[in-house]
């Protein structure tokens, strides 16, 4: 099981913009996660409920204390185990901060080539980008191109003229941020978009030299 003073500082937030991507006031929350913050499969969160995949006490039980009746989900619970462990020997301090330089750098790049960020600067996430769709443009257009041309995934809304990028775990290292900028500036260019790829690039590579601890990789 992990120490008391690790398990007190892996406390976090509800929704994608939480536990392991930004800082949070501690003693508002309990214990909780998404899957893509702490990059492993879905439902194995860390979370004191009356559920296998979601209860760190109940798997410590299992394993600890033998104090069981039925097959537990063993790829999930050694899933969790395995990417908190990556996130303990990360340090949280250096991953809000590569979370933090990451998003900076693909809005960076994103605003260059000439499309606009949906949310005010202020109250953006480091977790998650929301780009406004161009006058005329299709999301499920340049979503379907980015798929196919680039093996690029990213997401629609509910209503709202954006697609989103997720920046959580490993999506938050220098290759695939140059990746999936080339694919949305060229997938938005297919669909007759005028920007300037190139400049979003540049811009992108400009904000990644500012990495002088190598956070990001």
């Amino acid at each position: 099981m992990l120490p008391r003073r690790v398990r007190k500082e892996l406390a976090g937030i509800v929704g994608k913009g939480n536990l392991k991507v930004e800082p949070a006031e501690l003693a508002l929350y309990g214990y909780d996660a998404t899957p893509q913050a702490e990059v492993c499969p879905p439902d194995a969160v860390v979370l004191p409920r009356p559920h296998w995949c979601l209860d760190a006490i109940r798997a410590q039980r299992f394993w600890g204390a033998q104090q069981y009746h039925y097959t537990a989900p063993v790829p999930g619970i050694l899933a969790i185990h395995e990417a908190l462990r990556l996130i303990c020997e990360e340090t949280l301090e250096r991953r809000f901060k590569r979370h933090a330089l990451s998003s900076d750098a693909l809005q960076a790049g994103i605003e260059a080539m000439g499309l606009e960020l949906y949310v005010e600067k202020a109250h953006r996430l480091n977790s998650v980008v929301a780009i406004r769709l161009p006058d005329g443009h299709d999301g499920i257009e340049v979503r379907r191109n980015m798929s196919d041309v680039y093996g690029v995934e990213i997401a629609g809304a509910f209503g709202l003229p954006v697609v989103r990028v997720g920046q959580m775990g490993e999506q938050c290292r220098s290759h695939n941020l140059f990746k999936v900028l080339y694919a949305l500036g060229m997938s938005f260019r297919r669909a007759g978009a005028e920007l300037d790829v190139s400049r979003g690039m540049a811009a992108l590579e400009g904000h990644l030299a500012k990495d002088l601890d190598q956070l990001i990789g």
